[in-house]
């Protein structure tokens, strides 16, 4: 509900008390047991919604973990095999098609960890 629509609202209730005064405490238990429903579906339809995702969440970032610690194994393990015959201000071809290879293998994870490349 818009802060508008409960401003609205709580005037059209104020109106209805001030024309119907026999009627006062009718209305001010109506429109409480009304805005207890409404605060009670919107707590239903609400929070089970966050916690899934919230749950979803953390699940992803989980496996995003896992992920990160094999592509960093395998970083290392491609670093440390072209780093002894490494040429300094030099790249080899190969090193750089591996490199690509497991950037591209682990892209989703990376982009969500890191941010979009």
């Amino acid at each position: 509900m818009t802060r508008t629509r409960f401003l609205v609202a709580i005037a059209v209730a104020a109106l209805l008390i001030q024309f119907l005064p026999d009627q006062a405490s009718t209305i001010k238990w109506s429109v409480i047991a009304l805005g207890a429903v409404y605060l009670l579906t919107m707590a239903l339809r609400t929070y089970p919604r966050r916690f899934r995702e919230r749950r979803q969440r953390a699940a992803q970032e989980a496996a995003d973990e896992r992920a990160y610690r094999e592509y960093k194994q395998e970083l290392d393990s491609i670093r440390a095999k072209y780093e002894a015959d490494r040429e300094p201000d030099a790249m080899s071809e190969a090193y750089e098609a591996e490199i690509a290879a497991l950037h591209d293998k682990y892209q989703d994870m990376l982009g969500r960890k890191f941010g979009l490349r």
